[in-house]
């Protein structure tokens, strides 16, 4: 919160000092370079996308002998953070005449500050070529125009830019999380919204009972409390039999290993026996068996008890659940004494109106709020819709029962229950833009839409359905205009410095 005030503090005094200079007739300044390239209100901007980097350049009109400085900002897509290493050379080709310049070093993370100066008029092509990572990748302007002298170039004309425009510009946005894309075509069918309570899934929950009657004593060297972590093979606690009268388990305990310890001598002296073939095949088969039996039961009784009692481990890795007894209290053999549950999947417990059934049959995908108000799909945790009930449970409050697995992870807790959007098929494409590009304002929702990538008009929009990831826009917005996906209300902060002189100089 700290750190959003002084950002919020910062953007409010750049924007009042960006009022203050502009009424004075000064230039905008960007940063503390020392590097100018005035461009004016005549300016010509061009704006390429790549797959993955944008192209933003301002330039006055070319002319024939005149050196003309072509300001080009160049942003990663994957994060919106400035291009820091690349040799980028600009050609302008007029009537077959190339001039070009590289640059192999920015003079500042992002920005690159070419000058050309052509000596022929016409018709020009105008291309950037970026190298980086032995990769080559080309941001192509189309046709430009070279004007013969200054008189023609005033004939010249810059797109329109509204007065209540908002400047905020490419060194802004980089410092700060910021994103913008363009609207999509997506199927978004009904959203059915509902709760889920967060379970273990049943494969990785362990009822843990007694196997014998006794005392329950817990370790006094490491205590045991509800969500302990707990790995497999853990001791967690003990059922001490020895000294009752029906459950002396020392007993059995020493009579199952003097039962072990005849069966092996006979056993074995039989089998000595028989390769002189003074003992017949069935005498050392009779033994044999007896052998096994006495083995088998004295190997249980020393991996899970003690001569005092049963040593309860725990049978999985995960987290204790679920404590039943407490300590010294007397149990039965088979009664619960611990729960522990698995770390590896989640249930989605979810409970539907019965009104929704038809809806249920067409189920695609779910999308889960999270503590930060945002959604995210259940595919983020590898999640899948197991099951949809075909009935309404009376014991599930008359609720139709969805059950979603999902991956365990640390926004989802045991026991707590989350928001769910379930989503069902649809076959009607919907202009659509990531719920994080909405603003709402007593009741209204607005988009930022990118003019250029250092201007932005905020512009009414109607929404539609909601899967809580994305969202429908019903009108206000054309699938061709770029809005503003993440740091949406900064830019709408950066309003407070007024509204953008159309008159205003662009300087570095």
């Amino acid at each position: 919160m700290k750190r959003l005030f002084i950002l919020i503090f910062s953007i409010t005094i750049y924007g009042c000092s960006h009022t203050a200079d502009s009424s004075a007739g000064a230039a905008h300044q960007h940063d503390e370079s020392s590097h100018e390239a005035e461009a004016g209100d005549d300016a010509q901007t061009f704006t390429i996308y790549t797959s993955t980097c944008e192209l933003f350049a301002e330039a006055k009109p070319f002319v024939v002998g005149t050196t003309t400085t072509v300001l080009s900002h160049f942003t990663n897509l994957a994060d919106f953070k400035p291009l820091t290493s690349a040799a980028i050379t600009i050609k302008l080709t007029v009537n077959g005449k190339e001039y070009s310049q590289t640059i192999a070093i920015p003079e500042k993370n992002g920005i690159y500050h070419f000058t050309v100066t052509p000596d022929l008029s016409g018709q020009g092509q105008l291309v950037w070529i970026v190298e980086r990572d032995g990769k080559s990748e080309l941001f192509d302007a189309g046709l430009v125009r070279v004007f013969a002298n200054e008189h023609e170039a005033e004939a010249f004309h810059a797109e329109h830019i509204p007065v209540d425009a908002i400047r905020f510009t490419k060194e802004q946005s980089w410092q700060v999380d910021f994103s913008t894309e363009w609207p999509c075509m997506e199927a978004i069918g009904e959203v059915i919204k509902t709760t889920a309570r967060v379970e273990p899934a049943p494969t990785d929950e362990m009822v843990i009972s007694a196997k014998t009657g006794g005392i329950v004593s817990f370790y006094s060297s490491k205590p045991l409390v509800l969500g302990q972590h707990v790995e497999r093979g853990d001791k967690l606690l003990e059922i001490v039999s020895s000294g009752l009268a029906n459950e002396d388990l020392s007993v059995r305990y020493a009579e199952a290993k003097s039962n072990f310890e005849r069966a092996k001598s006979n056993y074995e002296r039989i089998l000595e026996l028989s390769k002189s073939k003074v003992a017949s095949e069935k005498e050392l088969g009779i033994a044999l068996n007896e052998y096994q039996n006495a083995s088998s039961t004295y190997t249980n009784l020393k991996e899970n008890f003690s001569a005092s009692g049963q040593n309860v481990s725990s049978p999985i890795d995960g987290y204790v659940q679920d404590i039943s007894v407490q300590n010294g209290e007397y149990v039965e053999a088979g009664q619960p004494v611990l729960t522990v549950f698995g770390s590896r999947f989640y249930v989605l417990n979810a409970g539907v109106q019965q009104k929704y059934f038809k809806s249920l049959e067409g189920l695609k995908t779910a999308t889960v709020k999270q503590a930060n108000g945002s959604y995210v799909g259940i595919d983020k945790f590898n999640g899948r819709i197991m099951s949809v009930g075909n009935s309404a449970l009376a014991g599930n409050g008359y609720l139709i029962p969805v059950i979603i697995q999902v991956d365990a992870t640390d926004g989802l807790v045991v026991g707590s229950f989350v928001e769910l959007n379930l989503i069902a098929k649809s076959d009607s494409m919907l202009l659509t833009v990531p719920t994080l590009a909405i603003l709402e304002e007593q009741g209204n929702y607005y988009v930022m839409v990118q003019l250029n990538p250092e201007t932005f008009e905020k512009r009414q929009v109607q929404l539609g359905v909601s899967d809580g990831l994305r969202v429908e826009i019903r009108s206000g917005l054309l699938s061709t205009e770029r809005v503003v996906t993440r740091g949406a209300v900064l830019v709408k902060l950066a309003q407070v410095s007024g509204k953008l002189d159309a008159h205003a100089g662009h300087v570095h």
